[in-house]
């Protein structure tokens, strides 16, 4: 199933089944995605082993785990061959981190407008690491950057 064409609500018509693994193609944030989606959405009857191919930025979890930070092209058929033979089901710690902050917000009152202090708070998981400080800054930039010129992130180098 190709995730990427289909979107993850192609994984509804495993939901039933009693025993099935998935292996994920991407970085941090791909398997962050369908982690987030098995959990949160589909909730299955079984829960099912999920491995990773890394070829994303960082792959941070993949180096975690010892499955080494990436894999050339040209291995991915080897690589997928022992996949089983090399793997031991590892369970993973999901964390749940809320961000509570207060935002100025601009309103209406009758002709003029006031500025109304508003709590937002959001929730997120995560699975690796959280970064809360230059680092976070770092990759939040550099992920921003990737969205706006997706051309210019072609590769992993």
């Amino acid at each position: 199933m190709d995730v990427i064409h289909e979107g993850l609500g192609a994984l509804n018509k495993f939901k039933d089944l009693t025993e099935w693994r998935i292996v994920v193609a991407g970085g941090d944030g791909t398997i962050a995605s369908v982690l987030n989606y098995l959990y949160d959405t589909l909730k299955p009857k079984y829960y099912p082993g999920v491995s990773l191919i890394p070829l994303g930025t960082g792959n941070d979890l993949s180096r975690v785990l010892g499955w080494g930070k990436t894999i050339s092209n040209t291995d991915v058929y080897d690589y997928l061959e022992n996949l089983e033979a090399r793997s031991t089901m590892t369970l993973l710690d999901r964390w749940k981190v809320t961000f509570t902050y207060q935002k100025n917000e601009k309103v209406w009152k009758g002709l003029k407008r006031e500025a109304k202090l508003k709590t937002i708070i959001e929730s997120r998981y995560m699975y690796n690491y959280l970064g809360i400080g230059i680092d976070a800054k770092i990759a939040k930039d550099f992920h921003t950057l990737r969205e706006q010129y997706p051309n210019l992130f072609s590769n992993r180098v």
